[in-house]
């Protein structure tokens, strides 16, 4: 069931791809993406995770944390460009230094409150984000 202040997400952004190494912040975000009516296409704690499940196929749209335990999401963000998923950056770091690795999607802040990824989500789907 949606929050009575949501809308169900539009057709064309329903399957959206987790990449983010912390569990406790890959559940509360399949929480709060459930309750808004999406559906989650993977949850990956690494890259070659995120990969497998690209390969896959399925996604619409994608939660990309940063940094993934050391690891940087350039490859993934890349694969995601190249296949015209948009996504989204979720990261504690410095807006400057993530553009200063090359990526250009939208961000949202780290620690992030309830509806800021719903927000996102909505830019994303209306065509307002752009992947880099």
């Amino acid at each position: 069931m949606l929050p009575v202040d949501a809308t169900p997400p539009p057709r064309s952004a329903r399957r959206i791809l987790i990449v983010e190494d912390e569990t406790l912040v890959c559940m509360d975000l399949e929480d709060e993406l459930g309750a808004l009516g999406y559906e989650i296409a993977g949850v990956a704690l690494h890259p070659e995770r995120a990969m497998a499940i690209l390969d896959a196929g399925g996604v619409d749209v994608a939660l990309l944390d940063v940094d993934l335990a050391g690891d940087c999401a350039g490859p993934v963000a890349r694969r995601l460009d190249r296949m015209h998923i948009p996504f989204i950056l979720i990261t504690g770091l410095d807006p400057e230094t993530v553009r200063g690795r090359g990526l250009t999607a939208p961000i949202v802040a780290k620690p992030f409150g309830e509806g800021q990824i719903r927000a996102a989500l909505e830019g994303v789907a209306v065509g307002h984000a752009v992947s880099p």
